[in-house]
This record gives structure tokens, sequence and C-alpha cells, in this order.
């Protein structure tokens, strides 16, 4: 699910179809529904250009590339929404599939994030595949694309490997996060890789290079969790926040198999790490945790939600029941 800046939409993918609700009522109301047929949906991300119409919708669609949906105004008359002619989502491939070289094989887009303080704005979209790399084309991969031009062009590409793996899922990609506070850089969940940075940066005469950190942000061997140092975590969700104190501190938070949910602050050099097992109050095992949504409560009203060492935000998370 994806939700826009100011809450009042909401986008659903529902197998071949993606769902437009509006958040505003209660219960929350579909306003119109689009069936993607030629798209197969695993992630969803809301982008607004200022000043600029149609809003866009942007789709992680698994082996089928990257598409982009254009929204009509209709969808966010604050009195009356109603639904858009179906012409006007415009459906764009901004990535044809990636295939293996000689093989029926493809990449798989598994999510994509808008980093909007760029300029100009950009889109990743990470691309997941085996870790053996036996051929270089065999990896996981990000792509930047230019949202500043018409239709998104791509910039730049990057690729992960550890070089030494041979389990398939060691560094499966998984999750994409920004960072508000950071206009450079993008955060990659690599399954049981860890989580790495990549850093956006121009090279002159209108050329980019993306560049992945040269060791993880966090690896399962840090910040060693209730389970011990030998049980493996896979990294599959990300979400980062910045805390609005004095100076202003960026939270990552990653959902962990195993249920339990990892928190870095202060990303940088003097960043810290914490973890949660998330239980029910009979002290079972949440199982899985599959995705979270981090919302940081600070304002009126509300005490700053930041101590000199951590600064947790109010976590909601949808657990997968293990089998």
């Amino acid at each position: 699910m994806e939700i826009t800046p100011d809450g009042t939409r909401g986008f659903v993918a529902r197998g071949a179809t993606i769902s437009v609700v509006d958040l505003t009522q209660t219960p929350p109301v579909e306003i119109d529904s689009h069936s993607v047929p030629d798209c197969q949906p695993l992630a969803l991300r809301y982008y607004a250009a200022p000043g600029q119409s149609p809003r866009s919708l942007f789709v992680a669609g698994g082996a089928l590339g990257v598409w982009r949906l254009s929204l009509c105004s209709n969808l966010f008359n604050v009195a009356t929404p109603s639904a858009c002619q179906p012409s006007t989502y415009a459906p764009i491939l901004v990535q044809a599939p990636i295939e293996f070289p000689n093989t029926f094989l493809r990449k798989r887009c598994v999510d994509v994030e808008v980093l909007a303080s760029h300029s100009p704005p950009i889109l990743f979209a990470l691309f997941a595949s085996s870790s053996k790399h036996t051929n270089p084309t065999e990896v996981n991969e990000l792509r930047a694309y230019n949202l500043g031009v018409e239709p998104p062009a791509l910039l730049a590409a990057c690729t992960f490997t550890s070089g030494t793996t041979t389990d398939d899922t060691e560094e499966l990609a998984t999750s994409l996060a920004v960072d508000p506070a950071d206009s450079d850089s993008i955060y990659v969940g690599l399954g049981k890789g860890g989580i790495y940075r990549a850093d956006l940066a121009s090279t002159g005469g209108g050329g980019w290079n993306l560049t992945p950190s040269a060791s993880p942000v966090w690896s399962p061997a840090d910040c060693v969790g209730v389970w011990g140092a030998g049980e493996p975590e896979h990294v599959r969700d990300l979400a980062i926040v910045s805390v609005p104190t004095t100076p202003a501190v960026s939270v990552l938070y990653a959902a962990l198999n195993y249920s339990e949910v990892l928190e870095i602050t202060d990303l940088g050099p003097n960043q810290s790490c914490a973890r949660t097992k998330l239980q029910d109050a009979a002290g079972t095992n949440a199982g899985f945790v599959e995705q979270l949504a981090v919302n940081v409560l600070a304002g009126p009203g509300h005490a700053s939600p930041c101590s000199p060492t951590r600064c947790p935000g109010r976590m909601t998370t949808r657990s997968v029941p293990t089998t």
C-alpha cells in the first residue's frame, strides 16, 4: 500500500488491479480501480512534481519491469472525488523487463522509490536476482531514472555482490528507502546481505555515477538480537524518518525475519542500533515481520520522541504467520 504525503489517498495493489482509496472517510472508500494486466505490482510509489500535473504512481512490476500511471485530478477533489476515465491513466513502461543473456529468466523489480529532493528528481528501481553471480549480469541491480525529463530516462546503475556467497538468497534484494535529510543517497535492503547505501553523484558534463557503499550500513553480525549471532536475519523492508530534534536526526527501521524490528539512530559515523522482538501479550512471537510503516509523533501535543541515544517512532507491522 502507498499513501500520499497528506494522508488523504491510498493506493492498494490487488493482483493485477490497483485501487485508489479515500482515506478521509471512515471506513475508507474506494474511489476508483484500474487494471494493469501487463504488470505484476509488487510495490507502489506516489509522486507529485511541484506545480505540475498529472500526478504519478510508479509501479514495481516484478518480472515485467517498471511502470508509471498518471493520476487525474478527479481522484483528489476534496468535496466530491470521482473516478478517472480509464484512458487517462496512460500507462508508460519506464523500464522494460531485464532479461539474462541466453536464457528466459528475468530480474524482478521488487521496489521503487522517489528521491524528490534531488535535482533532478530521481526514480530508483531495485531489481532482485541470484547472488551466486556466476555471470556478472545475474546480480542484484539498482537503477536511477531522471524524472526531470519526459519520458523518465536512465541516469545510472550499480550492482551488489559480496563475491563470496554460495547461498542463492544470501543477498536477494528486497527493499529501498530514502532519507528525507539526504538528497544524494538511497538505502538498499539485501536480504541476508544486510543494508547498503548507494550514492548518486554527478561526473560533470551531464553524466552520473551510482556507487554502493564499500561495506554495509548494517549486517547481521552487527547489533546482535535476541536470537544470537548464529541466526541468519533477512532484511525484508526499510523505512527512514527524519526526527525534528535540534539537530535533526535520521532513523532507519528495518523489518527482520524472526519477529524483530531493527532501529538505527543518527545515520552516519555516529549511528547506534537497537532491536525489538515483537511478541503478543502471551509472549508468543509475532511471526515473520513482512512490512513496516513508521510515524514519528512530534509537535504540538507530543513530546520529542528522542532520547540522547534512541529515537523510537510509532511502528505498525504486518506479520505473516510462520508455517
